[in-house]
């Protein structure tokens, strides 16, 4: 993504959670002093999603139910980190994962074994898991940051690990982006952290993460100009301007309207004021 572009948006970012630049800077020059002699190329990831239906799965508690019509009804599959768990499971292995190594990592290693593509991302809490971690993948490895790239670095736009999922395919040519797990709500999915048992509570953190996460799909819907849909099988989920919702039944009428659509291309961000419009007060309540 163009840093021009992004830069607002991670400036409200870090001020709203109090992020330290500083930090993620380090974390960048971290994780490309670690991956630099084996990063694989970019257009490795290009090949798997340009042109495709890519079916962006999440942690959210909705991934617990059936995916089995939806997996077959998409091109390429994106996991965004625990919800590789859950496909595990299922037998599947994604074609990507997107994560800050805090899911379950040996489910991660364990689909990067059977052929998945893993983007690691660097931010200042992560660290240590990145020098703990990343060594252990030794091909099939891109890294990514929040901050303008250094090294061998992409910023591909997002900031959760499932809108920064949404972002990647976005920003490398997809079709269109079908979403499931992204319920954004006030209840964490078992999946979203290896030591959760059950779904539980958001807490208020938590919640900010998911009202930034829901702007910055707002702005995709219209910076990409592309089809984006979520697959909602639980009451509860927020809604995301420009994002359609649909039940199961309507998932085979939305995928056959996006193959009769031609692509509209990029289009332009009006407003760099859009992301400043919630204060951080307003997001942590």
């Amino acid at each position: 993504m163009d840093w021009s572009l992004w830069e607002p948006w991670y400036i409200w970012i870090a001020s709203a959670l109090g992020l330290s630049v500083s930090r993620d800077y380090e974390a960048s020059r971290v994780l490309d002093a670690l991956i630099r002699d084996r990063v694989a190329d970019v257009g490795d990831l290009k090949k798997v999603v340009e042109g495709k239906l890519v079916l962006v799965v999440g942690a959210g508690p909705s991934i617990e139910n059936d995916l089995s019509e939806v997996l077959d009804a998409v091109d390429a599959l994106v996991a965004a980190d625990g919800a590789s768990s859950r496909l595990l499971e299922l037998g599947v292995s994604p074609d990507i994962i997107v994560t800050d190594l805090d899911g379950d990592l040996n489910d991660i290693y364990e689909s990067w074994r059977r052929g998945s593509h893993v983007v690691v991302h660097a931010h200042g809490d992560n660290i240590t898991a990145l020098e703990a971690y990343v060594r252990k993948f030794d091909d099939r490895l891109i890294g990514t940051t929040q901050v303008r790239p250094i090294g061998c670095l992409h910023n591909f736009g997002g900031f959760t690990d499932g809108d920064r999922a949404v972002f990647m395919c976005m920003e490398l040519g997809c079709r269109a982006v079908l979403m499931t797990g992204m319920d954004f709500s006030a209840v964490v999915g078992r999946y979203s952290k290896p030591w959760l048992k059950e779904d539980v509570a958001a807490w208020p953190f938590k919640l900010a993460k998911f009202a930034i996460a829901k702007r910055l799909l707002s702005w995709a819907s219209r910076l990409y100009g592309r089809p984006m849909a979520r697959l909602m099988t639980r009451k509860g989920a927020e809604p995301i301007d420009g994002v359609e919702d649909l039940a199961l039944e309507g998932l085979e009428a939305w995928i056959e309207g996006v193959k009769r659509a031609e692509s509209k291309g990029a289009s332009s961000v009006t407003s760099m004021a859009l992301p400043f419009r919630l204060s951080p007060e307003g997001l942590l309540g």
